[in-house]
């Protein structure tokens, strides 16, 4: 049966938050909002919130004249209120992963992130995990954080990864879902509701179930890589993604 979540996705009535607009983030919410979803982007930085507001663009790939058009047609807002991603109905996590002294992800921007979100967390809201950050961060690391307030991953709320590529913006979202008891529901939840922003959904083999599979064709993207990377040093065969059309 369709839930409430569905229906407003679909009809495109579902309310968008992206945190973190920087190369990323950005972006994605100006493409939700360009296509008919009402975007809420969430940053620390009070320049960028109060530049975006103003119609002013501080990303080369996204001009000002593409965000003035949103702010005025009220598709897209910027703020540093948690409050007011209380109406968002799925939220997207773009906040930077860059790597420590000891060259590993620093994951303090992924962890605040997570915080603000379990701040305003309801039940058949979707989280989409969108920082390149390595195999397990969302199931080990940013699950446990949201479920302390009571809530569970996969039965009251519903999360995602989703690898990005800023250097290939055919793969803007590619969905890869965590766990759940509704993974295929969730799946197509997270991935053909998202489709005016992403032509291409891959089935994903999630990389800490170490079976062997046979590797296809080139991961796209740094956590894809480091993944196979992983397992492949460990002596398994893996595949992150096919091109294989979800079905």
């Amino acid at each position: 049966m369709t839930t409430a979540l569905e229906q407003r996705l679909r009809s495109r009535e579902a309310v968008v938050g992206v945190i973190g607009l920087g190369y990323v983030g950005l972006p994605l919410a100006v493409s939700f909002a360009e296509v008919g979803f009402s975007v809420v982007g969430f940053d620390v930085s009070d320049l960028a919130v109060n530049g975006l507001n103003a119609g002013r663009s501080h990303i080369d790939d996204i001009s000002s004249e593409r965000v003035a058009s949103l702010i005025s047609r009220r598709a897209f807002r910027a703020t540093n209120d948690v409050t007011d991603l209380r109406v968002c109905d799925a939220i997207f996590i773009c906040v930077p992963t860059p790597f420590d002294k000891l060259k590993t992800p620093d994951l303090s921007y992924v962890e605040a992130a997570t915080r603000t979100v379990a701040k305003v967390l309801r039940a058949e809201m979707l989280v989409i995990l969108q920082s390149t950050t390595y195999p397990g961060t969302t199931t080990e690391f940013v699950r446990p954080i949201l479920e302390e307030g009571g809530l569970v991953a996969g039965r009251d709320f519903h999360l995602a990864f989703s690898p990005s590529d800023p250097a290939d913006t055919a793969f803007l979202l590619t969905p890869f879902i965590s766990r759940g008891r509704r993974v295929n529901s969730i799946f197509k939840r997270a991935s053909s509701n998202w489709r005016p922003t992403s032509m291409t959904t891959w089935r994903v083999t999630p990389c800490n179930e170490f079976r062997p599979c046979s590797m296809r064709g080139q991961c796209r993207c740094a956590a894809q890589r480091f993944s196979a990377w992983v397992l492949r040093s460990n002596g398994v065969s893996a595949m992150c993604a096919t091109r294989a059309p979800f079905m």
